[in-house]
């Protein structure tokens, strides 16, 4: 067998570049003169290839390549002026008829041997044979044909035959395509003209390549005007649509010009980027106006993209076929769903009468019922059918769907809104090649889907979809409803909600991860479990779901506000997750200022019981008083707030207690307080919205300690009063009143004084230790009352004063210090009438003895310093002496005053001078010594004198005494 390649002239040439392209016309030679040889092949090169005369006429419209096609008998088939690179394989004539050689399995065979030669693309990028090709290294050559016309000379142009100059060759001998070539002598408007045998008959013109110039008059209109919605092309492929966009259809097509009507019939292919889809035993009608299809075929269903090797299995029932455009949605429904379609786009329809039913893996499809739809997009391309899904996601079921197939993978998917993974919210997009309309079983998970589910069939984008066995290899996105449940430590709970967004990757742990959101019908989850103390208070519930495995998931659910006893919580979420239930939000301030920033976020855990504790900081502010960075508690007893809070003035306090929904607040604790300086241990403080106070066991330096307890207030003022056994320098004061405010502390009480007897007394003390106290006080020193007594005890001593009444003398003014253990001493002076005597001036000294009295007074006329003590009975003694020197008397008068009156007694000589003749009369009473008298009074001293021991002295100075010779004498001291 030989290879000869066929120069045709130029305006046959042109035609057949249709032709061709429309049916790869072939020559055979059948035996004639010009053959080489029985069996040998002509290939009409119906592109000049490289290096040829341009000429003048204009190519097809597909231009030097033509189009590609599957021979169903065999390798693929291509023009070979198309051929730009090596899989193409020419087409071998002989006795038996044509067929395809498949050059890379059988490279000896002569048509596949020259007339070739290589073009290098990489050098050439501009050579016609280089279009459309993609050189992806360094070696990018391809083959082309021969150009017998420029080469004649060559071997492989033997027996060339020129079809223009020689139309009658039997290699030129080809049939005619009509609805193409309009005007063709082979072809009439009038099938009772022959134009062959009469060329000159008016209905019989010049042959036209309406592919080539549909622009001609003799084209518009016809078959082949592109410009009409279906038009036939070279390829043989009728196209449907406006403008030329739509769907190709090819197969075998005829024209009926007289209604405008293409008729179909054998099988056909339905073409699209990924591959044809197959229409068996077609019976087809198109028109043009308006554009219509109608018929029927036997439809299996499509093995394409990611279809084409799983393993699909099913029949091809016989099927209603019509075409419809995008904008007409409302005439595509699928079970109840209309489907989502470009306006601009032109769609398949077949109506499976008889019902369908395919499987490809693990995944099964049918449509129950007898009735089923699949609308086909071929330029996506893109599939919906009306059935169920089984085994989606490991024994999940997609039931009673419109279920798409983007053929492609190229359905994008990103929820309506952020998914959440147990820690973080995110956004995720995936590129779909199921889209579902129905409900599923996500996986293993608790979570049933009933909406719209996109599914990505090859999640790890490794090649092998989950139709070839790879069952987890899914990654599924919905919008729609969802149930969802949770069982787990005590709670089980279990929902309905709509509005759910979610994420299913199957390609995750040994499960699948699954995350899910959802925003409504989440109001009542909680009704009649311990979790029904959760109430929303807007219908804002948001649901979040992350499923990382069996036994580590989070279910999130969000509110815009959550009634929890009677508490608000703001933007608050619950997580039921694998390590129990988590509870969080901002709690909004029961009162207007009461939380700094007026909400604090919290959030804590959930038992089974239903006890819950939520934990978190914030200022509190009460009446003024800031709890800085407080820890704040919502529990099942209400909330709670604790902390540090600064009292001015006083130091500060740790205080906690409750924040009452009414808006008031009740704060205490220890606290560590010095008002005024003063140290006071086991202090409380006290701050509510009613007010602030605090109390504790204050320290007085010097006197003791005594409970207090007051009021306080944020500017720094303060008023603290209790009462305390104090005991100043000693002297007790039981129960004394203690008031305490920021200038010092006031203390009063009644102090017992020993010895003496009690005094009120009041003051003030400091914390450095001074203080003073005084008072009224009802005083006895040594058992003499005290009129208008006096007491003051103070940090540097303690004294007493008042009137002191000393019975039968009069009353001093007396005053002096006086210690704890009984000792004092008083003094004062006076004037004292002791036993009607004066003593002016009088010092006065009273101790524990007595009353001690010195003074001077006049006794007897004479002035005498007496002094003495007195007793609080009324005995007193005063003793003094007054000195008496005269003529008569020589000596001491010892003076005394007492309460039985005043005495004096005198001690020392009376001398009393006497004369001669008082010596005579009592020498003459001698009787008869009498004559002596004379004599004797002449020479003795005329003086009597007597010694008085202790003779008394009247009240009038009077001291008397019986003299010798002279006898009883009384003499004024």
């Amino acid at each position: 067998m030989s290879v000869r390649t066929t120069r045709l002239p130029k305006p046959l040439h042109d035609t057949l570049v249709a032709l061709a392209a429309a049916s790869m016309l072939v020559a055979c030679d059948d035996g004639g003169e010009r053959a080489a040889g029985d069996g040998d092949v002509i290939i009409l090169d119906v592109d000049a290839g490289p290096g040829a005369d341009p000429g003048s006429g204009p190519e097809g419209p597909d231009g030097p390549g033509g189009r590609r096609g599957d021979d169903p008998a065999g390798p693929d088939t291509r023009d070979w002026a198309s051929c730009n690179d090596l899989d193409c394989d020419p087409i071998v004539c002989d006795d038996a008829g044509c067929e395809a050689v498949d050059c890379d399995a059988a490279p000896d065979t002569p048509a596949c041997s020259d007339p070739v030669e290589t073009v290098d693309c990489n050098a050439t990028p501009a050579h016609a044979a280089c279009a459309d090709v993609e050189c992806a290294g360094a070696d990018c050559t391809v083959n082309v044909a021969i150009n017998c016309a420029d080469q004649p000379q060559r071997a492989e142009c033997q027996g060339w035959v020129d079809c223009w100059e020689a139309p009658n060759d039997p290699a030129c001998d080809m049939p005619v395509d009509c609805s193409l070539l309009v005007g063709h002598p082979d072809c009439t408007n009038d099938p009772a003209v022959d134009c062959a045998a009469d060329p000159t008959h008016p209905d019989c013109g010049t042959a036209i390549d309406c592919l080539a110039t549909p622009a001609d008059p003799m084209c518009v209109g016809g078959p082949t005007d592109p410009s009409m919605p279906a038009f036939l092309d070279g390829e043989g492929c009728l196209n449907l649509g406006e403008n030329g966009v739509g769907m190709k259809l090819c197969g075998s097509w005829r024209f009926e010009p007289a209604t405008a009507t293409f008729v179909g019939s054998g099988d056909m292919t339905v073409e699209t980027p990924l591959g044809p889809i197959d229409l068996l035993e077609v019976d087809l009608r198109v028109s043009r106006s308006p554009l219509a299809l109608s018929g029927s075929a036997k439809v299996p269903f499509p093995k394409i993209g990611f279809l084409e090797d799983a393993g699909l299995v099913g029949d091809a029932p016989r099927a209603s076929l019509s075409i419809a455009p995008g904008h007409l949605t409302d005439t595509i429904e699928i079970n109840g769903h209309t489907v989502d379609l470009d306006d601009d786009q032109y769609y398949l329809v077949v109506d499976y009468n008889a019902g369908l039913s395919v499987e490809f893996g693990p995944i099964g499809l049918s449509t129950p019922g007898g009735d089923g739809m699949l609308v086909i997009a071929p330029q996506e391309p893109f599939l919906w059918v009306a059935g169920d899904l089984a085994g989606l996601l490991t024994g999940g079921f997609v039931d009673d769907a419109a279920i798409g197939f983007s053929l492609a993978g190229r359905l994008p998917y990103s929820p309506q809104n952020e998914l959440y993974d147990g820690q973080e919210f995110f956004s995720p997009r995936i590129d779909g090649h199921l889209y579902a309309q129905g409900s599923v079983q996500l996986g293993k998970y608790p979570i049933n889907v009933y909406g719209d589910v996109f599914v990505d069939v090859d999640g790890d984008d490794d090649g092998t979809t989950v139709f070839q066995g790879d069952g987890d290899d899914v990654i599924v996105g919905a919008d729609g409803a969802v149930s969802v449940g949770y069982s787990k430590f005590g709670f089980d709970l279990s929902a309905e909600v709509g509005a759910a967004s979610l994420l299913y990757d199957g390609t995750r742990g040994a499960n699948g991860a699954a995350y899910l959101y959802a925003r409504s019908g989440l109001e009542q989850m909680f009704e009649g479990t311990v979790l029904e103390f959760l109430e929303p208070e807007w219908q804002t519930t948001t649901l979040y779901a992350a499923y990382e495995d069996l036994d580590d998931f989070a279910v999130r659910l969000e509110y815009r506000t959550l009634g929890i006893f009677g508490y608000h919580l703001a933007e608050a979420w619950t997580q039921l997750g694998s390590d129990g239930v988590r509870l969080a939000g901002k709690v909004q301030s029961p009162g207007a200022d009461l939380i700094g920033g007026g909400q604090v976020d919290v959030e804590g855990s959930v038992q089974a019981d239903g006890a819950f504790s939520l934990t978190g900081n914030a200022n509190v502010n009460v009446i003024g008083y800031t709890v800085a960075n407080a820890a704040i508690t919502l529990a099942n007893s209400g909330l709670a707030a604790a902390g540090r809070v600064d009292l001015p003035a006083l130091g500060h306090a740790d205080v906690s207690g409750a924040l009452m929904t009414s808006g008031a607040a009740h704060l205490t604790g220890a606290a560590n307080i010095s008002p005024a300086g003063f140290e006071v241990a086991n202090a409380q403080a006290t701050v509510a919205t009613q007010g602030a106070s605090a109390s504790g066991n204050i320290n007085l330096p010097g006197l003791g300690r005594a409970d207090i307890a007051g009021q306080m207030h944020a500017d720094g003022r303060f008023a603290f009063d209790g009462n305390g056994d104090l005991a100043p320098l000693g002297f007790p004061i039981a129960g004394a009143a203690v008031a305490v405010a920021p200038n010092g502390a006031n203390v009063s009480g009644r102090a017992q004084l020993p010895a003496v007897g009690h005094a009120d007394v009041s003051g003030e003390a400091f914390s450095d230790g001074r203080f003073s106290l005084a008072g009224a006080a009802e005083l006895a020193p040594a058992g003499f009352r005290l009129a208008n007594g006096r007491a003051t005890i103070a940090h540097n001593g303690a004294g007493i004063s008042g009137r002191a009444g000393l019975p039968g003398l009069g009353n001093v003014d007396v005053s002096g210090s006086i210690q704890s253990n009984g000792n004092f001493s008083l003094t004062g002076r006076g004037d004292l009438s002791p036993a009607g005597l004066r003593i002016a001036n009088a010092s006065v000294t009273i101790d524990p003895r007595g009353a001690a009295i010195s003074g001077r007074t006049t006794f007897a006329g004479s002035g005498v310093d007496v002094s003495g003590r007195a007793q609080s009975n009324g005995n007193f003694a005063l003793t003094g002496g007054i000195r008496v020197n005269a003529a008569i008397l020589n000596g001491n008068v010892a003076v005394t005053i007492s309460n039985q009156g005043a005495s004096g007694e005198f001690s020392g000589r009376m001398c009393v001078p006497y004369t001669e003749n008082v010596c005579n009369d009592v020498c003459r009473n001698l009787g008869p010594f009498s004559f002596v008298c004379d004599e004797v009074c002449n020479v003795v001293n005329r003086t009597s004198c007597v010694d008085l021991p202790g003779a008394r002295v009247g009240t009038d100075g009077q001291v008397c005494a019986t003299l010798p010779v002279v006898g009883r004498r009384c003499v004024h001291i």
